[in-house]
C-alpha cells in the first residue's frame, strides 16, 4: 500500500490517467490529435503547384497548433482535473484518505503530461513527417525541426496545462476566461508587431522555435531568447502554479464556504 508521498503522488497520476483514456473521454483527445496532420494530409493531397508544404507545415504548427490546438486541449484536460471533482464534491475523498494537497496537486499534473503529451506529440510529429515526406520547395531541410516540434509541444503542454488546472481551482469559469485567453490573447495579441507580445506564452516558443529552425515558417519571428534560459524560465512557470495550486486547493477545502467562485 503506498505510504509516502512520492507513492501517492504516483497513486494520483495513475488514476487520472485512466480517468482520461476511460470510456469515451479519449475520443475527443484523440480528435484534436488529428487536426494538425489531417490538414497537412489535405494541403499534400491537393496537389497545389509549386507549394512549399513543409513551410505551410512550420506556420500551422506556429500559429494553428501551438496557440490553438495545444492551447484548447490543455484548457479541456487542466480544468477539468479538478474542477469536475470540486462540483461534485467528490475532491473530499481522496483528501480523507490523507493525500497530502501538494501530492495531489503533483500527481494529477502528471497524469494530465503524459496523457496529453501521448496525443500531442505523435500528432505534431507526424504532421511535421507527412510535411517533410511530400514537401517540395525552398524549405526542404529539416536541421533543427524535430527538436523545435518536440520541444515547443512538450514546453506548451507543460505551460498551459499548469496555468489551466490553477484556473480550474480558481473560478468556475474557467473554461470561458481561458477560451476568451486563449482566441484573443494567445492567438491575435502574440501576432501584433511591439512590445505586447511579450506577454504571451506562445511568444517565447516562437522564440525557441527561431533559434532551432532559422529558416521557414517557425524562424519568422526573430529573437534573441535562449533555449536553455526559455526552457527554466518555462519549467519555473509551471511550478510557481503548481505551488499557487496547492495553496488555493488547501484555501478551498478547508473554507469551503469561501472557496473561489
Amino acid at each position: 500500500m503506498a505510504t509516502g508521498p512520492i507513492e501517492r503522488t504516483m497513486v494520483v497520476a495513475a488514476a487520472t490517467v485512466r480517468g482520461t483514456l476511460q470510456g469515451t473521454a479519449w475520443v475527443g483527445l484523440a480528435g484534436a490529435a488529428l487536426v494538425y496532420p489531417a490538414i497537412v494530409a489535405a494541403i499534400a493531397s491537393a496537389g497545389f503547384s509549386g507549394i512549399d508544404l513543409l513551410g505551410a507545415a512550420e506556420t500551422l504548427f506556429s500559429a494553428l497548433f501551438l496557440p490553438v490546438v495545444v492551447l484548447l486541449v490543455c484548457l479541456v484536460q487542466g480544468v477539468s482535473l479538478f474542477r469536475t471533482e470540486l462540483e461534485d464534491d467528490t475532491l473530499l475523498y481522496p483528501l480523507k484518505r490523507t493525500v497530502p494537497r501538494p501530492s495531489l496537486v503533483a500527481g494529477k499534473y502528471l497524469g494530465f503530461l503524459g496523457t496529453t503529451l501521448l496525443a500531442l506529440l505523435p500528432s505534431a510529429v507526424v504532421g511535421t513527417a507527412i510535411a517533410v515526406a511530400f514537401g517540395v520547395g525552398p524549405t526542404v531541410a529539416t536541421d533543427g525541426l524535430w527538436e523545435a516540434v518536440v520541444l515547443l509541444t512538450i514546453l506548451g503542454v507543460v505551460a498551459y496545462g499548469a496555468a489551466f488546472l490553477l484556473l480550474g481551482l480558481v473560478t468556475r469559469s474557467a473554461l470561458v476566461i481561458g477560451l476568451v485567453y486563449g482566441f484573443l490573447w494567445e492567438t491575435f495579441v502574440s501576432l501584433i508587431p511591439g512590445p505586447i507580445q511579450r506577454y504571451t506564452l506562445v511568444y517565447y516558443l516562437r522564440g525557441v522555435g527561431s533559434q532551432l529552425v532559422p529558416s521557414g515558417g517557425l524562424g519568422r519571428s526573430a529573437s534573441t531568447l535562449t533555449i536553455p534560459g526559455t526552457t527554466l524560465g518555462f519549467a519555473l512557470f509551471a511550478l510557481a502554479c503548481l505551488a499557487a495550486a496547492s495553496l488555493v486547493l488547501r484555501y478551498t477545502e478547508t473554507l469551503p464556504s469561501a472557496a473561489p467562485s
